[in-house]
């Protein structure tokens, strides 16, 4: 595991190899360039963040300022022909006369900002004026007429400034009951917006229009005609030029399946293909800004129909963020149009790139400046210290006596003065620890020999103690293993004595006598084969004594299953080790005689020791006979109960026996306890 970095001692390691100078000229240092470049990069961000705002609202007030200009815009045309057709609904005009309708279209397109005016009836007569878009004479106002006066030929009038008609232009082929503004609405028979078009004929440019048309009824609600408004939509793409939206920026108004309608760029709504007129749409634009913009909304939005309320965004293209608001038109005739801002990062950042770089050179500037100024003072400074530095190394090697001048500084100039008056104590000093060193090179030698004698002393001190230690470790084996020795010498006289005896009871009595003189004689061989003669290991015992209680009944261990379940670091003192030996002994044969009858029943027995720091608990079982049910071992005659009895009070024990599952003896006592 990576130990946690301390800073502090990180410093105080660094340190030590640092010089001087460096250490007064780097803190400074970086502290000017953190100071300056904090300053630089807060100023940066708050730029940034000036700018994300500025961006927000002009992309805001654009699209606000674009959609009042097309609601202003569209909302003429409708007026009009609303105006027009309630006139000749309600009689203001006679829908006959030709010449008078021709001069007051003519009078209403002075007036209005729309490109043409068209009246055409079921009957195939038509009267219309407006703008033909003319390269020579663009603001050329011409009156269009198909009637009975004309043959019942189409044929453009030109006009003079009073609306008067000048030459006739006839064009046979034209049939105005072809056009989108007048089919679309006779089907319809209700007012609406025609599909956007392009105009084309003879002296006429290429000009994106549209047409908002309403059904003129009789008195018998029968359609009899159509009024039709041309709106020239680049008057739209005009306004949206004066809007300031920076060097790239784009303003673009299209359809929901991305067919322009204007734009504030140079960016024509059609093109030419083999002479016919296709109008653009952005997905197919040749502008990179605009390209990757509706990529990014076809990903966004899947389809531009999905976009229902205005929303801002921005994305990441070529390496600069996109500044995009995108907001829903619509009017009450169903057109459903939608405004789009694109401004790229570049147009806002151009600037704060420049005072960034402004800022950059003058944190170099500083920085130069910091480190020339650092550098001379740390000469300044450094210099007395290393006059200083360099007399301390000759102190060092034994030059004593050097002494420093210092002018610069008043904490110097006491430092040098300090540092004289240390060097020529330090030349006194030296010349009398010179002498009290002689001195005591005398006494070191002569307590040398004394303790070199002492030392001596204490090694033939130790070796006897050491050898009286093993002395008296043996003679404790040789102890126990005699006592362990002549135990089994009486326990063997009373296996002879019950071998010579016929009567039952006597040879009962001295074979219970000699398994007790056994249980304590297994408690000395435990002693005399441990290093520990202090305390026995009841494990290690309790094994010895099922061995030899299985031994002498002449009992098969397969018959009887003996569990002991003991802590093999558990022991106890050899003053509780007997009794305690001596109760277990009595308790195993007590299960052997009585609970398995002699091995003639098979069974389990259960020696079981549990311990706490002052108590401890032997609880022997067996699931042989049960225990009969007037049971009370304090008033058992049994020889055997009653020296367990006995041995109870010598260890201050409880004892009691319990008739469970299986016959239950519990024995608790402190092992410590004096």
């Amino acid at each position: 595991m990576i130990a946690p970095l301390n800073p502090a001692k990180f410093v105080r390691q660094v340190g030590k190899y640092l010089p001087l100078r460096t250490v007064l000229v780097v803190p400074f240092v970086v502290q000017i360039t953190l100071a300056v470049g904090l300053t630089g990069y807060l100023s940066y961000r708050n730029s940034q963040e000036a700018v994300n705002q500025l961006a927000a609202r002009l992309r805001r007030e654009i699209s606000d300022r674009s959609s009042q200009h097309l609601d202003l815009y569209l909302s003429t045309p409708r007026n009009l022909s609303q105006s027009l057709v309630n006139g000749i609904e309600d009689g203001l005009f006679d829908e006959r006369d030709f010449k008078q309708l021709g001069r007051f279209f003519w009078q209403q397109v002075q007036l209005y900002p729309v490109g043409y005016i068209n009246y055409g009836l079921v009957s195939g007569d038509y009267i219309g004026a407006g703008y033909l878009v003319n390269p020579t004479n663009p603001e050329e106002v011409m009156i269009g007429e198909r009637s009975p006066a004309t043959g019942g030929i189409y044929i453009d009038y030109k006009t003079d400034a009073q609306g008067n008609r000048l030459r006739a232009i006839p064009d046979p082929t034209y049939n105005f009951q072809e056009e989108v503004w007048y089919t679309e609405t006779i089907r319809a028979k209700r007012p609406l917006w025609s599909e956007i078009y392009v105009w084309q004929g003879n002296d006429v440019s290429n000009v994106v229009a549209i047409a908002a048309n309403q059904p003129i009824y009789n008195q018998k609600r029968q359609v009899i005609g159509v009024v039709g408004i041309d709106l020239i939509l680049s008057d739209i793409s005009k306004f949206l030029r004066q809007l300031q939206i920076g060097s790239s920026g784009k303003i673009l108004i299209l359809e929901r399946n991305g067919l322009l309608v204007a734009s504030a760029g140079s960016e024509p709504a059609f093109k030419l293909v083999q002479g016919i007129p296709e109008r653009l749409s952005i997905f197919q634009s040749s502008d990179p800004l605009i390209a990757g913009t509706a990529s990014y909304l076809q990903a966004r939005f899947g389809n531009l129909k999905q976009i229902g309320q205005a929303e801002q965004f921005q994305f990441a293209l070529k390496d600069q963020q996109v500044f995009v608001e995108v907001m829903p038109w619509r009017d009450p005739w169903g057109l459903d149009w939608l405004v789009l801002v694109i401004m790229p990062e570049s147009d806002f950042m151009e600037q704060i790139h420049a005072n960034t770089r402004t800022t950059v050179l003058l944190c170099l500037l500083a920085l130069m400046v910091a480190i020339m100024l650092g550098l001379a003072t740390s000469r300044w400074i450094t210099q007395p210290l290393m006059s200083l530095s360099q007399a301390s190394q000759e102190i060092a090697q034994g030059n004593y006596g050097q002494q420093v001048e210092v002018q610069n500084f008043r904490e110097l100039r006491i430092l040098a003065t300090v540092f004289n008056q240390m060097s020529q104590q330090l030349q006194t000093s030296h010349q009398q620890l010179a002498e009290y060193s002689r001195s005591l090179e005398a006494k070191v030698r002569e307590r040398t020999q004394d303790l070199e004698w002492e030392i001596q002393e204490r090694l033939k001190i130790e070796a006897q103690i050491t050898n009286s230690l093993k002395e008296k470790t043996a003679l404790l084996q040789e102890v126990h293993h005699r006592v362990k020795n002549n135990l089994q010498v009486i326990s063997s006289l009373l296996r002879l004595q019950s071998q010579r005896v016929n009567d039952p009871q006597v040879k009962t009595t001295l074979e219970d006598s000699q398994n007790r003189v056994m249980a304590m004689a297994l408690v000395h061989q435990n002693l005399y084969q441990s290093d520990d003669f202090a305390q026995v290991n009841l494990a290690v015992y309790i094994h010895s004594l099922a061995t030899h209680l299985f031994s002498v009944f002449a009992i098969e261990r397969s018959r009887i299953d003996l569990q002991i379940v003991v802590d093999e670091q558990v022991a106890i003192p050899l003053d509780k080790a007997v009794p305690c030996g001596l109760i277990l002994n009595e308790l195993m044969t007590n299960a052997l005689k009585h609970g398995f009858q002699w091995g003639r029943r098979s069974g389990k027995i259960v020696v079981t020791i549990n311990t706490s720091p002052s108590c401890l608990t032997l609880q022997v079982s067996n699931d042989g006979e049960p225990l009969p049910q007037d049971f009370n071992p304090e008033s058992s005659r049994s020889m055997g109960l009653k020296l367990v009895k006995v041995l109870v009070e010598q260890l201050f024990a409880t004892f009691k026996a319990e008739q469970q599952e299986n016959a239950v003896f519990i024995l608790t006592f402190n092992p410590r306890r004096p």
